[in-house]
């Protein structure tokens, strides 16, 4: 019964999504064609390709000036940005510590496609190319940037992995076993305050109670709606073209709304790929296959065994883990996407689960957000000088950050 309520809603809701898109498209102007313009590289940085042993080639741009310290960042992007999105960082003093790369999602700005973008595509793939990036630069330390579907994705590769990543800074973005617990722990409290009733007629707190439980989970469902819109089984980018250029003019718009808080430097309007082509609802097809496909919770069959020959679990990530989160998301609720993720953290023995460092005022895209950017690099300081993933306290990101509406709360 519980499917099919599942089922009937979601389809509703994507249903309603998709009318309300169709027609807010008519008014945006060509927001998929600006995407993926022309974007120049600076004497600073180079772009650079990476050839996989599965045949897969992996666009990425790093700063030209080469180090030699055997520590590695990786910055990873979401929907629907590129490596661009980082430019401001790969530019930044960090370069003189550790060799950093963004890289571009297979899929997106110059990467290969993907035959499937379930799992066993999409996690093989960044698990080779990690490898890939840590023999190249001969780097005993590997630490990861990843917002909004890169988090998604490199999570589930930090939870089934051991010793591959060392860090994990999740920005905007979730891991799915935390996030689905709370979706559903929220629902079943909910639904045992409503069979329960109210006590002594005080309704007001009973409904309150209600609230309490179901507003999150409401709010989440609201704050979603495009993806239950992107897996209708008829929905393709190509067929519904307003559509996609409703969602992605609100993106736009999210994103130059953090660029105004003071990433003036960064030179574009924000991820925007550098593939010098004209893009079309067809190229689309793979990006959005992201939501269409399994890759969110399906099996990562072909995940790496151990070094006793097992596999590990995915219901937690094996490393010290950063949260940093815009609270004006407009995509993910703090409430679900963050409450509780210190019971889903299992670092190795004598390794600190982490911090989560909120930031009031800052929406999705805070990787452009001049609050956020600073976070980031402060959080990437004390990680490369070592005092962040041992079992010792890093100095509070206040004494680091001096500005107002940042929350801090250590992991435990």
């Amino acid at each position: 019964m519980s499917s099919l309520f599942d089922r009937v809603l979601y389809t509703t809701v994507g249903l309603a999504s998709l009318a309300v898109r169709t027609l807010l498209g008519y008014f945006e102007d060509d927001a998929e064609h600006r995407w993926d313009g022309e974007y120049r590289d600076d004497n600073e940085v180079e772009s650079c390709f990476l050839e996989l042993e599965n045949g897969v080639r992996i666009h990425y741009r790093r700063p030209r000036k080469d180090v030699s310290v055997p520590k590695l960042v990786i910055f990873v992007h979401g929907f629907p940005d590129s490596c661009h999105l980082w430019t401001r960082y790969l530019n930044s003093d960090l370069n003189s510590q550790a060799q950093l790369v963004a890289l571009d999602l297979p899929g997106f700005g110059e990467s290969d496609n993907l035959p499937s973008y379930g799992p066993d595509d999409v996690l093989t793939t960044i698990h080779l190319t990690i490898l890939a990036f840590k023999k190249k630069y001969g780097s005993t330390h590997c630490t990861f940037v990843a917002h909004d579907w890169g988090g998604i994705i490199t999570s589930r590769i930090a939870a089934q992995t051991e010793g591959l990543i060392d860090h994990l800074i999740l920005v905007n973005s979730l891991f799915v076993p935390h996030f689905g617990h709370m979706i559903n722990q929220r629902i079943e409290r909910a639904g045992q305050l409503i069979s329960a009733g109210p006590k002594d007629g005080f309704y007001k707190s009973w409904l309150a109670s209600i609230k309490e439980e179901a507003g999150p989970v409401a709010s989440q469902l609201y704050r979603s709606h495009y993806i239950f819109m992107f897996q209708l089984p008829f929905f393709s980018a190509k067929r519904f073209p307003s559509a996609m250029r409703s969602l992605l003019g609100a993106c736009r718009r999210w994103a130059e709304a953090e660029k105004r808080h003071d990433l003036s430097q960064h030179d574009g309007i924000f991820g925007l790929a550098g593939r010098q082509r004209k893009m079309t609802a067809d190229s689309w097809h793979d990006r959005v296959a992201l939501y269409r496909e399994s890759l969110m919770s399906g099996p990562w069959t072909s995940a790496p065994p151990t070094s006793n020959g097992g596999i590990l679990d995915d219901k937690t990530i094996k490393c010290t883990t950063t949260v940093i989160f815009g609270l004006g998301d407009q995509a993910l609720d703090s409430r679900i996407a963050v409450e509780g993720i210190e019971s889903f953290i299992q670092p190795p023995e004598g390794h600190a689960k982490g911090h989560a460092y909120m930031l009031e005022g800052v929406g999705h895209w805070s990787p452009l957000n001049a609050r956020c950017h600073e976070v980031i690099r402060k959080v990437l300081e004390t990680d490369l000088s070592g005092r962040l993933t041992g079992a010792g306290s890093p100095p509070a990101m206040g004494t680091l950050c001096d500005f107002p509406g940042l929350t801090e709360k250590k992991l435990v």
